[in-house]
């Protein structure tokens, strides 16, 4: 597992070249939004988008980071920055303007991702709505996380003067329905407080805690 500790002494993936090229890929409408004129990831900004249609094919190698390091004229590790700082960019874009990544009949949804108590979020246009304890699969945040597999937690509505916006709340795993019940007891029983029980914030915690008083299961 690449996985590291930061300043903070908490475990975090260490994503691979190949994970931000995968991520780029899948999304070239997000590196559409971004404008490339200065920056040092111009030529690899351009060969992506170049490349569109060979890079959502199935059926056809996934370039190499040599191939294309061969193709830009640009050393590998100049095209692995340039892939990191491009998705950086998107990133901060997402988190400035989120009505950006909002298409035509669309509404806001802000995920937040948990994977083994490490979180992320990212803000994106949906035409539908998932459903808890629906799969749901994000290959861009697999450079933050280290998964792009996910499971839908709960879902809030925020009704505000400019319209829609929807909190939805994502965990690496399956769905554990037993867990659920546990958590209502627990709540009942005043041993976890409303906060624990109706957000997914420290999620990882709370779990422990109602496991902790369910020790004889």
């Amino acid at each position: 597992m690449r996985y590291k500790k930061n300043k903070d002494n908490v475990y975090q993936y260490d994503p691979t070249t190949k994970d931000y090229l995968i991520a780029l890929s899948y999304f070239p409408n997000y590196i559409k939004l971004i404008n490339p004129e200065g920056k040092n990831y111009q030529k690899v900004h351009s060969w992506l988008l170049e490349n569109e249609e060979r890079l959502k094919n199935d059926d056809v190698p996934f370039p190499t980071i040599t191939e294309i390091s061969n193709t830009v004229k640009q050393g590998s590790s100049v095209v692995k920055r340039s892939l990191i700082n491009l998705y950086e960019d998107i990133v901060l874009l997402n988190e400035s303007s989120p009505e950006l990544f909002l298409s035509e009949r669309q509404i806001l949804c802000n995920l937040y991702f948990d994977y083994l108590g490490r979180h992320s979020g990212f803000s994106l246009g949906l035409k539908r709505i998932p459903k808890v304890n629906e799969g749901f699969s994000f290959n861009f945040i697999k450079p933050k996380l280290g998964s792009y597999m996910f499971h839908v937690a709960s879902i809030y509505h925020n009704i505000t003067n400019n319209g829609q916006e929807i909190d939805i709340y994502l965990y690496h795993g399956l769905p554990n329905n037993y867990l659920k019940l546990l958590k209502e007891k627990a709540y009942l029983h005043n041993q976890i407080t409303f906060m624990e029980y109706c957000t997914s914030e420290n999620e990882s915690e709370v779990e422990r805690k109602i496991l902790s008083l369910n020790k004889s299961l």
